[in-house]
Order: C-alpha cells, then sequence, then structure tokens
C-alpha cells in the first residue's frame, strides 16, 4: 500500500513538474517576443528620425553652421536617451522574466512538498488504522480462546471429581455390606455351635 502510495505520488510530481515548466516557457515567450517587438517599432521610430534628421542637418547645413551644431547636439543627446530607454526597457522585462519564473517554480515546489505531505500521512494513518484492527481482533480471539479451554478445564474437572466420589462412594458401601453381612454369618455360625 505504501509503494502504491509513492508510485501515485511520483506521478502527480512529475505531472506538476511538467505543467510548470510548460507554463514558465510560454511565459518566457510572450515576454521576450513583446520585448522584441519594443525593440523593434523603438529602431523603426529611430531610424524614421535619424533619416528625417539627416535630410533636415543636410538643408540646415546650406543655410547656417551654427544651427546645424545645435540640430547635430540635439540628435546625439536624443541617441542616447533612446538608448538608455531600451536598455532600461530590456532590464526591466529580463528582471521582470526572472521573477515571475521563479514565483512559479516556488509555487509548483511547494504544492507538490503540501499534495505529497498529505499522500504520506494517509498511508501511515491508514496503515495505523489497519494495524490497531488486526490487533484488537487477535486480542478477542485470544480472550474467547482462553474462556473456552478454561470452561473445558473447569467442566472435566468437575466430571471427574463426581466420578471419583461416586466409586469412592460405592465402594464404601459394598465393603460395608460384605463385612456386616460376615459379622452376621459368623455370628449365626457360633450360636449354632454353641447351642449344638
Amino acid at each position: 500500500m505504501i509503494t502504491t502510495c509513492i508510485n501515485t505520488t511520483c506521478i502527480i510530481t512529475v505531472c506538476i513538474i511538467t505543467t510548470c515548466i510548460i507554463t514558465t516557457c510560454i511565459i518566457t515567450t510572450c515576454i521576450i517576443t513583446t520585448c522584441i517587438t519594443t525593440c523593434v517599432i523603438t529602431t523603426c521610430i529611430i531610424t524614421t528620425c535619424i533619416i528625417t534628421t539627416c535630410i533636415i542637418t543636410t538643408c540646415i547645413i546650406t543655410t547656417c553652421i551654427v544651427t546645424t551644431c545645435i540640430i547635430t547636439t540635439c540628435i546625439i543627446t536624443t541617441c542616447i536617451i533612446t538608448t538608455y530607454i531600451i536598455t532600461t526597457c530590456i532590464t526591466t522585462c529580463i528582471i521582470t522574466t526572472c521573477i515571475i519564473t521563479t514565483c512559479i517554480i516556488t509555487t509548483c515546489i511547494i504544492t507538490t512538498c503540501i499534495v505529497t505531505t498529505c499522500i504520506i500521512t494517509t498511508c501511515i494513518i491508514t496503515t495505523c488504522i489497519i494495524t490497531t484492527c488486526i490487533i484488537t481482533t487477535c486480542i478477542t480471539t485470544c480472550i474467547i480462546t482462553t474462556c473456552i479451554i478454561t470452561t473445558c478445564i473447569i467442566t472435566t474437572c468437575i466430571i471427574t471429581t463426581c466420578i471419583v466420589t461416586t466409586c469412592i462412594i460405592t465402594t464404601c458401601i459394598i465393603t460395608t455390606c460384605i463385612i456386616t453381612t460376615c459379622i452376621i454369618t459368623t455370628c449365626i455360625i457360633t450360636t449354632c455351635i454353641i447351642t449344638t
């Protein structure tokens, strides 16, 4: 019975862990796909901005060198800020994915432990109840057997005592009768002899 419980526990544990791994993979794929999509859109926007800026810069360069310098500075600043934002987004996505994965794995392990503990406890309690029932039945059988044997011994003793007592009484009566008869016979014979 304990072997069956352990086999069942193993099957349940494998199922739970497999489900957790598949769920984690799906969630991670979704998060990574979202991050990649965001990066692609951001890159497109940045590329468009850079192309537009280059056209504007070319026009402005022909008109005024100072204005071109200002616009170039703005473009460089925008690129640095955009790069920082993209890097922060990717880092946030990775950290979020790690936290979600850790939570799912932890929940799976705790659930598996609880289920396993419940199954083992149930097996131990059932075994204890069955063992107690068997021991109680054995004790009851022993008591009944002892009672029967004791009754048989007492009955045998009583019957034996009765038989022995009857034999003794009968022997006494017979012996008394024989002795009495002998005495009477002797008396008669003696009287006859004396009379003669």
